[in-house]
Order: C-alpha cells, then sequence, then structure tokens
C-alpha cells in the first residue's frame, strides 16, 4: 500500500501535462543555483486536483517551440497549501509560462525575469475575476523586474516567438 499511493499520484500527475516538453530536471548540488517557490491560491472545485504547470525557457524560438531554448517544464500539485521548491539556473534571462492543467479553468500568464545566483524567489498563481495573476517575490516583497507578456487567457505559445 505505501508503493500503490505514490505510483498513482505520479500517473495522476502525468495525466494533467499540457505540454510536449521535456520534464524539468532539477539542479542538485548547483552552487549557481536560485531557490525557486511555486505556489497557487486554488480555489473551488478541480476535477484533476489543485495542479499547475510551470514552463522554464532560457530564450526565444524560431520553429519549433517544444524544443528551441527549452529548460523544461514542472507539474506542481497544491494539495494543503504546499508547495514545491526547485533550484533553477541563474546569471541569465528565464522565460516561465505558469497556469493550471484544468481544462474548465485554463488560464497560464507569461512572464520573465533574471534569477540571481544564492537567492529565493517565490511564484504566486491567483485565480482572479475572468483570469488569473502570477506575482513574482524575492525577499518578501513583490519583484519590480519581471516582464509579463500580452497573451490570450488558456496556453498559448506565439508569446515567447523570436520573430512575434
Amino acid at each position: 500500500m505505501k508503493i500503490i499511493i505514490p505510483v498513482l499520484t505520479v500517473i495522476a500527475l502525468q495525466g494533467c501535462q499540457s505540454t510536449n516538453i521535456q520534464k524539468f530536471e532539477p539542479l542538485t548540488n548547483e552552487p549557481n543555483a536560485a531557490k525557486l517557490d511555486i505556489s497557487a491560491n486554488l480555489v473551488g472545485l478541480f476535477m484533476h486536483g489543485k495542479v499547475t504547470q510551470l514552463e522554464l525557457f532560457n530564450g526565444c524560438y524560431d520553429k519549433n517551440y517544444d524544443t528551441e531554448n527549452v529548460i523544461g517544464h514542472i507539474v506542481s500539485e497544491h494539495k494543503d497549501e504546499k508547495s514545491n521548491i526547485v533550484n533553477i539556473p541563474t546569471g541569465e534571462k528565464l522565460y516561465f509560462q505558469y497556469g493550471t492543467t484544468e481544462p474548465n479553468w485554463n488560464c497560464h500568464s507569461q512572464f520573465s525575469f533574471t534569477p540571481l545566483k544564492g537567492e529565493s524567489y517565490k511564484i504566486q498563481y491567483e485565480m482572479v475575476f475572468a483570469g488569473c495573476e502570477i506575482t513574482v517575490i524575492h525577499n518578501g516583497s513583490k519583484l519590480k523586474d519581471v516582464e509579463f507578456f500580452d497573451s490570450t487567457s488558456g496556453y498559448n505559445k506565439k508569446w515567447r516567438k523570436c520573430s512575434k
């Protein structure tokens, strides 16, 4: 029984994946990493659980969104206010797409910032009227140097295209 429940959880979360990009391999023992706390305030009923997906990139793409300048994706389950903390690369501008995997509440936000070595960041996802809102927090305050990209609600790939 101790093995069955974790295996079922992994299978369920993989079913929530709404991307074709590779899974993010967390940086371990990386001296140049920054910590990223992936958090979400998901309210209401969710058919597939309270799950979000974060995609990470280190640049734009010309032909293939799923393979060019891809760092990877992270699926996080948000039970009991639990967050997911991972180490991410630093020293260059990273691009993020973050949102839910729920078919009836599919809202993503696209943004970028440059994480600094040894620092800690938190990405907070909030459900708001007719959409979603992302806040990036650094040292307890809203990070000011975040660039948000215009896109329609849902899952959009055009925001990261090199020639927009």
